[in-house]
């Protein structure tokens, strides 16, 4: 009878010596005994590291996001990131419901659907173009220039060459002067469109790009006025493609987009 003895894994890791015949693991250049080179040296296997064009940014997700039995998170993007006021927006996508969360310092919105209800998606992502806010900063910055114009002017002298006037108007000017500046420049900005459409509900069920008018103690509101963030191009590319998989397949799209 012939006994057949079981090789475990660490013994098909391990070599023989071609000096001493002493047993040296495969992943030693030398043999520990006697020195010599290792013939069945294997290297051990790097895994290159991706290029920062490869690298991507996976959004963490918000604390307190609670799945139902069965749900499990497929996808999640971070669909907004306003620095001032400091605010985040996550668009999480589960095999049950597409989730936008958004969260600033004492305020949080909350927009969801149904996954098997989703009938569209339309995104935009461009400039933003204020033109009321433009004409509003010529005619601030106009006021400032008058104002110091009229301060200088309206200075006297001393015999001795110095100035005799005030200096408020051209303090009160060159203050006009920077607001202007400061409100033209945010006339423009990049923006960025979300809207996802359900056939269970009245309009879109998820709405990303409008704000409300007052953001006095509401900035989790702001991150509806959206721009576009490092996940918007990718958002773009595959979220129809995502929803799509998961409403025909299933549970059975969850690995390969998990793994994508």
């Amino acid at each position: 009878m012939i006994i057949q003895k079981q090789i475990t894994k660490e013994e098909k890791k391990m070599g023989f010596c071609t000096q001493c015949g002493n047993q040296i693991p495969n992943n030693e250049k030398n043999c520990r005994y006697c020195g010599a080179v290792n013939e069945g040296y294997v290297p051990p296997k790097v895994e290159p590291k991706p290029t920062p064009s490869e690298r991507q940014v996976k959004p963490q997700a918000l604390v307190g996001l609670k799945y139902a039995e069965g749900e499990v998170e497929v996808r999640s993007y971070l669909c907004s990131d306003i620095y001032t006021p400091s605010c985040k927006g996550y668009l999480t996508v589960t095999n049950k419901r597409v989730i936008f969360q958004g969260v600033a310092s004492g305020s949080r919105v909350n927009q969801e659907t149904w996954l098997d209800g989703i009938s569209g998606i339309n995104t935009f992502y461009g400039k933003d173009i204020n033109v009321s806010q433009i004409i509003k900063s010529i005619v601030i910055i106009i006021v400032g220039l008058l104002v110091m114009m009229v301060g200088s002017g309206g200075s006297s002298y001393d015999s001795m060459g110095g100035s005799s006037g005030s200096g408020l108007p051209l303090v009160i000017g060159l203050l006009f002067l920077g607001v202007g500046i400061v409100q033209l420049v945010l006339a423009f900005q990049n923006c960025f469109i979300l809207n996802i459409y359900s056939s269970k509900t009245t309009g879109s069920s998820i709405s990303v790009g409008t704000a409300p008018q007052n953001m006095l103690g509401n900035g989790a509101l702001y991150t509806l006025k959206s721009r576009p963030t490092v996940d918007t191009d990718r958002m773009i590319d595959e979220l129809g493609a995502l929803i799509q998989d998961l409403q025909t397949f299933g549970d059975q799209a969850i690995t390969k987009w998990k793994n994508k």
